[in-house]
């Protein structure tokens, strides 16, 4: 008896999907091999990753020129952070290959792919209405209104997209940090919100309902990845305007 609602769950989902704005940013075809997904449950992610890994060029609405290409991962500063992250997470043999053979152009869409999943999710957890120009008024207001956990955008991004590339991942900490492996699988949790009615229409909602487990690991992964950084926030800003999201 369960099947048929869970089968119309599933299919509103994916009508959700379809009739959103998301999946226009990328437009990796080859997404479920490029993803990958590894085995970490405990990831140690670089400070500056998703600060120095900058967007590339995009028009008056948001389309990327290359949208394989979304990000400058060939830049110095880019790379670099890419590398750390590898030597940080012996656990993800996937982006020690594709970096071993950085030059192949299968490679870089993936590792495109890999910090697409990981960074724009800052940019998916900005709050709609949100304007590059209130970066010091929302940083001062108290609570700060950076970000929104409960933005749609937020968990769903985490659910196409993060769940793709750690499908396993419990917990993410800066370097030298404390890897908290005891806490839940996030992706289950973000899974179950998928599928429930609280998730609805998730492209349009300022206010999803999400569990405590959702919302600790999604702020988490905010504070970790810096998704507050002023030039991070702005940049996301600026295109989340852009593509008439927010």
């Amino acid at each position: 008896m369960n099947s048929v609602p869970l089968a119309l769950l599933t299919l509103a989902a994916v009508l959700s999907l379809a009739s959103s704005k998301s999946g226009k940013n990328p437009c990796h075809p080859n997404r479920r091999v490029e993803s990958l997904g590894v085995p970490c449950e405990g990831i140690y992610l670089p400070p500056g990753m998703c600060d120095n890994c900058e967007l590339s060029a995009y028009d008056s609405r948001g389309n990327f020129n290359d949208c394989q290409a979304i990000y400058k991962i060939g830049e110095p500063a880019c790379r670099s952070q890419i590398e750390r992250y590898s030597e940080l997470n012996p656990c993800d043999t996937v982006r020690k290959k594709q970096l071993e053979d950085f030059d192949d152009p299968d490679n870089r869409k993936a590792l495109d792919y890999f910090v697409y999943s990981v960074c724009e999710e800052c940019c998916d957890c900005i709050p709609r209405g949100a304007r590059s120009s209130q970066y010091e008024e929302r940083k001062r207001a108290r609570p700060r209104t950076l970000t929104s956990l409960v933005r749609g955008n937020c968990p769903a991004h985490a659910h196409y997209d993060i769940c793709r590339v750690w499908p396993e991942i419990r917990h993410v900490t800066r370097p030298g940090g404390t890897l908290r492996l005891g806490r839940p699988k996030a992706c289950p949790k973000i899974r179950e919100w998928f599928f429930s009615p609280a998730s609805k229409g998730w492209a349009g909602q300022d206010n999803t309902d999400i569990s405590r487990d959702v919302r600790n690991f999604l702020g988490n992964f905010n504070s970790v990845a810096r998704c507050r950084r002023k030039s991070t926030w702005q940049r996301c800003t600026d295109l989340e305007v852009a593509q008439r999201r927010i």
